[in-house]
């Protein structure tokens, strides 16, 4: 499945996920991966993270000859910036493997090596994920709301927003953190007390917070059969899941769907329809 595609179809129920968040302020900002949960039925298979904001930049500049020393030449293999590797032999030209971690899960992916910014173009030199000088890479920083972040695509978030990682993916997408009732302290960095888009809500039910019920998603939330995903801050309300139109497209648009796992029926029209792990009415 494409990096790209079907981003916001995954989770049904809510699931109990380690969530990272990667926040940064500035060139050379990083944070570390903390923990966190993530859920809501039919609005992606998305984890959440305690948004503690970017270290500074720790790994940038003097980021240690162990880095860059590989990276010259880097591989000679297939995978791309941002794919998992095994070894610098997996990546390609100008790619080293490098330490990474998603969800407090250690991984290697392939990636620029760097032992300063002027080696990154426009991008920034630093550790994001490890916050050890010899794992610095070329990062991005993604602008826009609900942009594609994570270790996947070497991006981190900018405009104060963290990276809500999918469900068993090395990607996830740039979001603002809200509080849901505004008059409490939800203790967490980086959160807003209102959605700073117009037309977006705190939606609750995305992030899990233990159980809290105060750390919500700035979003939209769309009617049955109206087109959803989190990559477009378009979520489904209720029960109703975000799902492909065709499972074997990936850049097949998606549309909020009745959930009928339960009664196994219709209420709205369509056929209750089994994929995987989810149950709902096709149209």
């Amino acid at each position: 499945m494409s990096k790209r595609a079907h981003l916001s179809f995954g989770l049904v129920g809510c699931i109990a996920v380690g969530f990272a968040v990667l926040v940064s302020t500035g060139c050379g900002d990083d944070s570390k991966p903390s923990d966190g949960s993530s859920g809501k039925g039919g609005q992606g298979g998305a984890a959440g993270g305690s948004a503690s904001g970017g270290s500074g930049g720790k790994a940038g500049g003097s980021a240690g000859s162990a880095a860059g020393a590989g990276g010259a030449q880097g591989g000679m293999g297939t995978h791309e910036e941002g794919d998992q590797c095994m070894s610098t032999a997996d990546c390609g030209m100008g790619l080293s493997c490098v330490a990474a971690e998603v969800q407090q899960t250690p991984i290697r992916i392939c990636a620029r090596p760097c032992t300063s910014a002027s080696q990154c173009g426009s991008e920034s030199c630093a550790s994001p994920y490890t916050e050890l000088a010899k794992d610095s890479i070329c990062i991005n920083t993604e602008p826009a709301p609900f942009g594609l972040c994570g270790a996947g695509v070497t991006a981190v978030c900018g405009g104060g927003r963290v990276c809500l990682y999918f469900q068993q993916s090395t990607v996830g997408v740039c979001v603002n953190l809200c509080a849901l009732d505004p008059t409490k302290d939800a203790g967490i960095d980086a959160i807003s007390q209102t959605c700073p888009v117009a037309g977006q809500s705190c939606i609750s039910g995305i992030v899990d917070d233990g159980g809290a019920n105060e750390v919500g998603l700035c979003g939209v939330e769309v009617e049955r059969d109206a087109e959803c995903g989190l990559d477009t801050g378009k979520l489904c309300k209720g029960s109703d899941i975000c799902v492909p139109d065709n499972f074997n497209d990936d850049n097949s648009p998606q549309h909020c769907r009745e959930d009928c796992s339960k009664m196994g029926t219709c209420t709205s029209g369509g056929t209750c329809t089994v994929f995987q792990e989810i149950t709902y009415c096709k149209k």
